[in-house]
């Protein structure tokens, strides 16, 4: 690993003065897909990464000073890591004696975001260099390899980004998904595990009780999530909020009355779509439609994410079912309407229920535990 270069300057980048470069410059090269990094948030991702990588490469994080940066190369991220801690970025880049898990490599989107933010820092160091007093020979030398691991990042960068739009379109699990079905619970012990599951609603449904306790109707929702949860890919923890509404009902003031950014539409020919519209990275603060005064809500957007409960041959091939989801889900629906009734009068997915009381919406966390739980209780742990 080339970790020398021979210079004719003992210029160093600190802490103090990467903060301050990353914030008064910003990339802004014809070909590049990063956004700009003035905004302190978007430093700070940068510091971490920069972090990271000077761990990765040296075996220990900086010490207030990340030398020239002559040691941010492709290729050097490409050797093993010399930290214990960090995930590889490449396949047999992870540090001898790591664990199974922190062998696994990032997944290519947080590659790519990673790539991006080297890309950053190198572009504010190369204009930094422009304001301090040095021989233009060593600002050259500096900013000639600069340049090469900037193009080099560029290069790779463009390509996850393409073959990760190519994901995308074909809904394909990303690899990320694909290592966790491997780490521990295999994905055909998930199926099996989903088989019951599924097996246990379509009794339920098809007995269609006169009523349920509230611990019953619990374990109903938990049911559900779960299947909600595995006949598609996982879409995170998004469902605190969801509710069932029909076309003539899909837009901003009915959903804002039970905070439902995200939802399953019942389309009039019976099929339903999945909507989310609030997830982690939406970055919603940046539609047209943001207002930070109203609860941060937003549908609709260019961010918004559509996940038709319909055939997909695709999905199929990696054992997933939405057909049987859109199914079960309809089935939900009608008993639940039939159970509940006017006490939800949202028709909320998932809820709280109280005796003789409306239903109260569940929090993000309230559906985490839940999810905990049946997981626990399928795999006997």
């Amino acid at each position: 690993m080339d970790l020398t270069q021979v210079m004719n300057t003992d210029i160093t980048f600190s802490t103090t003065t990467m903060e301050d470069i990353l914030a008064r410059y910003s990339v802004k090269a014809a070909n590049s897909v990063s956004t700009t990094n003035k905004t302190p948030a978007s430093v700070k991702t940068t510091m971490s990464a920069l972090r990271q990588a000077y761990a990765r490469i040296h075996g220990a994080k900086p010490d207030a000073d990340f030398g020239n940066l002559t040691w941010l190369t492709l290729e050097n991220l490409k050797e093993p890591s010399q930290f214990l801690t960090a995930r590889p970025l490449f396949e047999g880049a992870a540090h001898p004696d790591a664990t199974d898990t922190m062998r696994v490599p990032l997944e290519a989107a947080t590659v790519r975001k990673n790539l991006e933010n080297y890309r950053s820092a190198l572009y504010a160091a190369n204009k930094h260099l422009g304001t301090v007093e040095m021989a233009d020979s060593d600002r050259e030398t500096l900013n000639k390899q600069y340049d090469t691991a900037y193009q080099a990042f560029g290069v790779l960068s463009m390509k996850l980004l393409e073959a990760e739009q190519d994901r995308l379109a074909t809904r394909e699990p990303s690899q990320r998904q694909q290592s966790k079905f491997d780490a521990g619970i295999s994905w055909p012990f998930i199926k099996q595990l989903r088989e019951a599951v599924v097996k246990s609603l379509d009794g339920t449904f098809r007995t269609a009780p006169e009523a349920l306790s509230v611990a019953d109707n619990k374990r109903l929702q938990r049911s559900v999530q779960f299947v909600l949860s595995t006949l598609i890919p996982t879409v995170r923890n998004n469902f605190a909020g969801l509710r069932f509404i029909n076309e003539q009902e899909e837009n901003a003031d009915t959903l804002r009355e039970s905070n439902s950014p995200n939802y399953i539409l019942m389309k009039d020919d019976r099929t339903l779509e999945l909507v989310i519209n609030r997830y982690k990275t939406d970055e919603r603060s940046r539609s047209m439609e943001y207002n930070p005064d109203d609860g941060d809500f937003a549908i609709d957007t260019e961010a918004t994410e559509r996940f038709p409960l319909v055939a997909n041959a695709t999905l199929t091939k990696y054992g997933f079912d939405p057909v049987k989801l859109s199914s079960l889900l309809l089935n939900y629906f009608s008993l639940q309407q039939k159970l509940v009734g006017d006490l939800n009068p949202h028709n909320l997915l998932f809820f709280e229920l109280k005796r003789d009381q409306q239903v109260q919406t569940m929090t993000s966390e309230g559906m985490s535990t839940r999810m905990t739980r049946i997981t626990k209780r399928l795999t006997a742990n």
